[in-house]
């Protein structure tokens, strides 16, 4: 895993600055972010990388770039298999929670409520 000092760069080290431009270039044209988010998938970016640009293109927040991707047209071939790791992943920090196991640090699911198990 790689951190960044910065979302400056980050977007520089994930994004190829001309599609980036590109893409800022659409959306002045007057393009939608859908329109944009098809472009950045043709372009070779992925669901996390078009998160990023999205916000470097709107100033979104992470939270919401990130429901606007993966809610979108561009992305609905995804959502199953990304939503299905997401509950596997969410799964297996509540079975972490639940064993109680010595060694591990205390584990609380916050905002998690309305979550089915």
């Amino acid at each position: 895993m790689h951190f960044y000092k910065s979302f400056d760069e980050m977007v520089q080290a994930v994004i190829d600055h001309a599609v980036l431009e590109d893409a800022r270039k659409l959306m002045k044209a007057g393009a939608d972010v859908e329109l944009v988010l098809l472009f950045l998938r043709d372009r070779g970016l992925e669901q996390d990388a078009s998160i990023i640009a999205i916000r470097a293109l709107t100033a979104m927040s992470h939270d919401e770039a990130k429901k606007l991707v993966c809610f979108s047209r561009a992305w609905v071939d995804h959502f199953d298999s990304v939503q299905h790791l997401h509950d596997q992943a969410l799964n297996a920090i509540r079975e972490l929670a639940a064993s109680n196991e010595k060694g591990l640090p205390r584990i609380e699911l916050v905002g998690f409520d309305d979550v089915e198990p």
